[in-house]
Parts: C-alpha cells; sequence; structure tokens
C-alpha cells in the first residue's frame, strides 16, 4: 500500500502537468524570450538515451552520464564503474563531444567526472562597413567551448539520494576586431571567459512500484562578461517524475518494460517547457524510445534505440537519437556505454 509521503509526493508531481495547461503557467502555450544566457553549449543533451526521451531525464537511474542530468541520480549507478562517450551533430554543422565516467567506492558514495567539447567551425568574420552590403569581410574564425567536471552522488537510504557537481565552463570566441588604430589598421582582442558552476540534485525512490521523483538545478554561476557584455549560464531548475506503468498490470513480471518519464523545466532564458518521454525494453537488451517537448520554436519529435549486452561481465550499449528541428537539419546523436 503507498505510505502517506508516497500519496503527498504523487500530488505533487501531478499538480505541476495541469499546470501545464493553464495560461498563468505559460508552460506550453508561449516560447517567450526572458533574458539573455551565455555558454548555451551546456544546456545541449549529451546522451542519446535522454534527447530521445525529450530530455525528461531527471528522475530516471542511469549511469555516469546522469552527471550532465541529475548528479543525484548517478548514486543509484549499478556497475562498480561506467563511461560513455557521445557525439552531436547539431544544426548548422556544429558537433558536441561529450564524456563521463563514474566509480562506485562501496558506502562512500559515487565519484565521477564529465568532460564536453563544443565545435562550431570556421565562421566568416567581418566588421561593419559604410556600403551597400553594411559590412565587410576579414578573414575566418573558429569559435570553441569546453567545460570539465568532478561530480559525487551518495544514496542516504534506500529510497533517497543527493548529489552535486562542480565543474569549469569556458567559451573561446578567438581574435575579434575592437577598433582602428591611428593608421587605420584593425585591432584585435582575444574574447575568451572562463567561470565555475555548480550542478545539484535530489532523487527519491517513493516504494510505490518503480514510482520515481527528483529534483535538480544546473548551471549556477555568477554573471559571465565577454568585454562590454554580460550574461549568466544558462541556469535550469527540473522536476521529473517517472515509473514503468507495467509495473500496474500483470505484465510486470515479465520481459517488457514501458518506462513513462516527465519532466517541467523551468530556464532561465525562456518561458517553462513540460518534457515528455516513453522508453518500451524488451529483456533488457533492446530499447526503442520517443520524446517530446513542448513549446519549442522549430524541435519536434525525437526517436531513438538502444541495445545493451553484458559479455564476460563487461557491459557495452550503443544508443542512436534521432530529433526534427523544422526548418533545419535534423540533429543526430551516437553513444557508447561501458560499465564493469
Amino acid at each position: 500500500m503507498p505510505t502517506r509521503f508516497v500519496l503527498r509526493t504523487l500530488l505533487l508531481a501531478l499538480a505541476v502537468l495541469p499546470l501545464a495547461q493553464t495560461p498563468e503557467a505559460q508552460i506550453v502555450t508561449n516560447r517567450d524570450k526572458l533574458a539573455q544566457t551565455a555558454m548555451k553549449f551546456l544546456a545541449v543533451s549529451a546522451d542519446p538515451r535522454s534527447a530521445a526521451l525529450g530530455n525528461a531525464m531527471t528522475s530516471l537511474v542511469g549511469g555516469s552520464d546522469a552527471l550532465f542530468y541529475n548528479p543525484a541520480a548517478l548514486a543509484w549507478q549499478e556497475a562498480d564503474t561506467d563511461a560513455m562517450i557521445s557525439n552531436t551533430q547539431w544544426i548548422a554543422s556544429i558537433d558536441y563531444n561529450h564524456a563521463s565516467l563514474s566509480y562506485k567506492a562501496g558506502n562512500l558514495g559515487v565519484f565521477g567526472g564529465s568532460l564536453a567539447f563544443a565545435d562550431y567551425g570556421d565562421l566568416t568574420q567581418t566588421v561593419f562597413e559604410d556600403s551597400d552590403q553594411g559590412y565587410r569581410e576579414i578573414g575566418s574564425f573558429s569559435p570553441s567551448a569546453w567545460m570539465a567536471g568532478i561530480g559525487y552522488a551518495r544514496a542516504f537510504s534506500d529510497q533517497f539520494s543527493a548529489g552535486g557537481q562542480v565543474k569549469y565552463a569556458r567559451q573561446d570566441f578567438g581574435a575579434a576586431p575592437t577598433r582602428y588604430d591611428e593608421g587605420g589598421e584593425l585591432q584585435f582582442t582575444d574574447v575568451a571567459q572562463g567561470v565555475l558552476a555548480y550542478d545539484f540534485g535530489v532523487f527519491y525512490k517513493t516504494g510505490f512500484e518503480s514510482l520515481n521523483f527528483a529534483l535538480s538545478a544546473r548551471n549556477f554561476s555568477q554573471e559571465v562578461t565577454f568585454e562590454d557584455e554580460g550574461a549568466q549560464l544558462p541556469l535550469t531548475l527540473h522536476i521529473g517524475v517517472s515509473m514503468d506503468v507495467l509495473d500496474l498490470t500483470p505484465m510486470a513480471t515479465g520481459p517488457h518494460s514501458l518506462l513513462l518519464s516527465v519532466d517541467a523545466e523551468n530556464p532561465r532564458d525562456f518561458s517553462e517547457q513540460l518534457k515528455v518521454g516513453a522508453e518500451y525494453t524488451f529483456a533488457e537488451t533492446l530499447s526503442l524510445r520517443a520524446g517530446y517537448v513542448s513549446p519549442t520554436d522549430e524541435q519536434g519529435i525525437s526517436l531513438g534505440a538502444g541495445v545493451k549486452q553484458s559479455v564476460a561481465g563487461l557491459g557495452i550499449g550503443a544508443d542512436y537519437a534521432y530529433t526534427d528541428f523544422g526548418v533545419f537539419d535534423a540533429v543526430h546523436r551516437v553513444a557508447v556505454h561501458l560499465s564493469f
């Protein structure tokens, strides 16, 4: 029988969803730009499984990839060691690469690290000019960005865990033209900035079947200033609930599972979003996924699949995700997971 706490948790989680339909909450009706943020690459989803589930990952148990979504979920890692490496082919030929590694140190908890790199390619550099075009090309530049983090999570009981991550993020726009000298020659200044940022999370297994409830906050930091322009990092607050809905049916003990996950996200720079994902898994080997986020500008449905198998004590998994981006090219993600 569900405990009183479980019932309160359910009511709280379910109370979030109707807000998505009210004009006051504006969760699914508007895509309003509310603020400017810097280092937006920190908000790009790292793992194909997450992307295929609409990034409704806050309350899902995972491996080292949990450092990118909710550090508290890292505490429930099953293997002693878990590693993930992924590549995202983003719109406009931008590449994102992510990697993570975690180690379970018995009762001390789980320690982990994460890396992220953004490759924006070569971009044309211009300056203002009083001409028909209004600008003049002066060459090209190659902006880049990266992040490195160290995280820790611990389960304080068989139902509750907490975790956090401290990370250093840096964005480099290269040498930018800033002024003309007395001889009329352009003068350049390196525009780059780095900052410490923090992620926090809590995770609660309610005890009612496989129902999980979790909260996370990502990208706490001080303001970053590039020359004269300053902005905060893409701080986001998440609340999530998930459950294998087949636990409520006679199929609960069979080889099938149907995971349903829902996240409500409150980002700093846009209005709230609702994220919904579903994952069907057969025999803990083959998974098919679908997810949707609302509201968005161009992002549509996400689809994905994953396989995993254990060979001589080594767990091997591979995931793929496709995300429709409307007028832009579709986004493709691939990842490989290892655990032992």
